[in-house]
């Protein structure tokens, strides 16, 4: 009789087992399979910025420099990683089992994502230079309007420039998220379990990295976007280690103390500058 009793515990832990281990690789799958349809979408977004608008954007419309900010020098190299990365996947999917192994081919894609700092760092640029060139250039912003109208005539618009230049930026976070769901959903004994620890651990890493350089990319262009609104000569000389950190608005009492007026400042972690407004520059 307790021999009877233990082994249908057995058998009922065994089953019980094995209902959370399918429910698991279901969950497991899609995640997977995620992964590479997001990747797949990615690459072809990539493609798209290089292809359509870089390729294809008549010369001498911008100068170097202009192109040299709206198309990161880093984006051809980010397009061969990925390409690569996307290729791995897919050929480890094409025979999907419950115990395919993805991340060793993610640890070697995270060995390479320092490219991103360029990348992250130089996407505030190419945000303002968009934005400047439609404003300013007519033939510039007649390309981009074309191009738009060609894409949804073609049925392959993805989204307008802006929205597809930050996807590098928005990638990294998105590999860390889908990689804690995919450790979630592998357990303990699977073959891939060491290298998804490793992969997440890695990514982790890359993304605390890259978040302070898109900090600091931030930081940098603030305080620029600062020096230009300013009306004539600045005395202040910016360091390289200055870092802006509030701005409002005040109202400074006049030695007479019969008047206020209104200022602006701007507070640094080295200085701060008080500035008047302006309503007409004309």
């Amino acid at each position: 009789s307790t021999i009877l009793c233990q082994s249908r515990l057995r058998g009922w832990l065994v089953r019980k087992q094995l209902r959370r281990r399918l429910k698991q690789n279901i969950f497991r799958k899609n995640v997977i399979f995620e992964i590479l349809s997001t990747e797949r979408t990615y690459v072809k977004v990539l493609s798209q910025i290089k292809e359509v608008f870089c390729k294809q954007l008549p010369p001498k419309i911008l100068n170097s420099r202009e192109l040299k900010m709206l198309f990161s020098p880093s984006l051809d190299t980010i397009i061969k990683v990925n390409s690569l990365f996307l290729n791995k996947l897919e050929e480890k999917l094409s025979k999907w089992n419950p115990y395919v192994k993805i991340c060793d081919v993610f640890n070697d894609l995270i060995k390479q994502l320092k490219i991103y700092n360029d990348y992250i760092i130089n996407f505030y640029d190419s945000i303002t230079t968009f934005s400047l060139c439609i404003e300013q250039n007519s033939l510039f912003s007649a390309f981009i309007k074309k191009t738009y109208e060609n894409l949804r005539n073609e049925n392959i618009f993805i989204g307008e420039f802006p929205a597809l230049i930050i996807t590098p930026v928005q990638r990294i976070p998105r590999y860390k998220l889908l990689l804690e769901e995919l450790n979630k959903y592998t357990w303990d004994d699977h073959p891939d379990k060491p290298n998804v620890l490793q992969a997440l651990k890695s990514i982790t890493e890359v993304a605390i990295n890259m978040n302070e350089r898109q900090r600091e990319a931030e930081n940098t262009n603030k305080i620029y976007n600062i020096q230009q609104s300013i009306v004539g000569k600045l005395e202040i000389t910016f360091s390289p280690q200055c870092k802006f950190l509030q701005e409002g608005h005040l109202l400074q009492l006049h030695e007479s103390k019969s008047k206020l007026s209104q200022r602006h400042i701007f507070l640094f972690n080295e200085a701060f500058l008080l500035t008047k407004p302006h309503k007409d520059l004309k």
